[in-house]
């Protein structure tokens, strides 16, 4: 029975190869943007950092509102993806990269699910909040060509309306898959690893000082605001096929150990600016390459229970903020009361409900609004000819 559930909830990809602990890491992604999310119904809103002696509740407030680095942590394993199959063409030899059949997997597998997403999310805002269809349905033209943002702005500009307005975040991941096959010539850089790893390090630090000097909300808003976490997915996938040969090997406590601290020290690195532009690429690349190489934490990225609901965000980032709702206005109804309930540990209790309901509630929503897509080949797409 374990193994037919597993099996039902999969992912299905292109290649029928899976690198399990890409979902687990996954997994860490979206919990924390689930956590983020639900963590205004039960805590106080931006919660201050918290310092010795001030108690459990600001620590935990705090980590749970930090899940918003859950989106850069996406950027990282997006680039990690995307570069495998063209970073394996000029590395090893292996077949060309036909750019046609991407772009159509891309559009493929993304658009259907997102397009059913923002019919079933407008369909309740126009039913629960008694929206217009002259309202929503400009917003859904620029939602479904990933223009939103150039549209209407940022997610922070004042009056923003969206029908998802977590969906900010895809159309900076349109732009990086639109770029990936040019930002991935850097491995054909010839000279060995380290020319084309300093290529690499070199545009992680121009991101950095670009948001240094230009950052606002509208550049954050674009892939050259948050370019520089795609880079880390590349030299990952670089370090992954050219250091590991695409086998991590056998993990070490060593890796543990430097994992553990990097995981953990990622959200009191996160409001200190400098801290965040200069050491947060070096922490999350340890971070990832531990997922790997670490005994321990490897076998809780590659645990087939985690896999499974990593493999899943795409449909849990597109219905979380929804699914929150309603599963916090049931609880305010009919199990808590109306009160707000910021005490330990019954804020942490529900809030922990909640992510749970959440993700069980959109496993059917993956099984019937995506997974079908992942399996679907899209139109065909003529390649170039093998042989001479």
């Amino acid at each position: 029975m374990t193994s037919f559930i597993l099996r039902a909830l999969s992912r299905v990809t292109s290649s029928g190869k899976f690198i399990t602990e890409i979902d687990g890491l996954r997994f860490i992604a979206i919990f924390g943007v689930v956590a983020f999310h639900a963590h205004n119904a039960f805590f106080p809103a931006n919660p201050p950092v918290p310092h010795v002696g001030d108690g459990v509740k600001p620590v935990v407030s705090y980590v749970l509102h930090s899940g918003w680095f859950g989106v850069q942590l996406f950027f990282i394993i997006s680039g990690f993806i995307l570069a495998l199959p063209f970073a394996q063409h000029h590395l090893s030899g292996a077949p060309a990269v036909s750019l046609g059949r991407y772009l159509i997997r891309r559009l493929t597998r993304l658009e259907p699910p997102y397009l059913i997403s923002l019919a079933v999310l407008a369909g309740l805002q126009m039913y629960v909040e008694r929206k217009s269809l002259g309202l929503l349905l400009p917003h859904f033209a620029a939602h479904a060509v990933y223009l939103h943002n150039a549209v209407y702005g940022s997610v922070d500009s004042p009056g923003y309306v969206a029908i998802n307005h977590v969906a900010w975040s895809l159309e900076v991941e349109v732009q990086f898959y639109l770029l990936a096959p040019l930002l991935t010539l850097v491995f054909a850089i010839r000279g060995g690893r380290w020319p084309r790893r300093v290529v690499m390090v070199g545009g992680i630090i121009a991101g950095i000082v670009i948001e240094h000097f230009w950052s606002s909300p509208m550049l954050l808003s674009t892939l050259a605001g948050q370019f520089r976490w795609f880079l880390i997915g590349f030299l990952l996938a670089d370090i992954y096929l050219s250091e590991w040969g695409s086998v991590p090997g056998t993990g070490t406590l060593g890796w543990d150990v430097i994992g553990t601290v990097a995981w953990l020290s990622v959200p009191f690195i996160l409001p200190h600016a400098i801290l965040f532009e200069w050491l947060m690429p070096v922490v999350l690349l340890g971070a990832y390459m531990a997922a790997f190489r670490g005994r321990v934490l490897n076998r809780f990225f590659a645990n087939p229970w985690i896999a499974v609901l990593g493999g899943m965000c795409y449909t849990i980032y597109l219905y979380h903020v929804a699914l929150i709702w309603w599963v916090r206005l049931f609880l305010s109804t009919y199990v808590t009361g109306p009160e707000r309930f910021d005490v330990l540990p019954w804020s942490l209790l529900q809030l922990l409900a909640v992510c749970a309901v959440a993700a069980v509630a959109c496993v059917p929503l993956f099984l019937i609004f995506e997974k079908p897509f992942m399996r679907w080949k899209g139109f065909r797409v003529r390649g170039p000819r093998s042989g001479h």
